[in-house]
């Protein structure tokens, strides 16, 4: 089950993330996107796999993001949930 824990860590993430690129450092987004992803996976052990979906979405969602505002559109839209954030409010 995912726990508040669980949803402020990704929350987090996503606003590290957020900061970073309204800074321009292009390499930090980037690797607080790939944590994020690696935060997602701890979560999914932790919890036995199910019940991750919202969490799942954000997460995609920071790292489509990122890497559409460095260029790089194909992986984007590989990590098409850019814009699910929108859809799934966290709280």
């Amino acid at each position: 089950m995912v726990t508040f824990r669980h949803m402020l860590a990704v929350a987090a993430s996503e606003a590290l993330g957020g900061l970073y690129l309204e800074s321009y450092q292009d390499d930090a987004s980037s690797a607080t996107a790939d944590m994020c992803l690696q935060l997602l996976e701890t979560i999914r052990l932790e919890i036995g796999g199910g019940g991750s979906d919202v969490l799942g979405a954000r997460a995609k969602a920071l790292k489509g993001l990122v890497e559409l505002i460095h260029g790089n559109v194909e992986s984007g839209e590989k990590c098409s949930g850019f814009l699910c954030f929108m859809c799934y409010p966290l709280f």
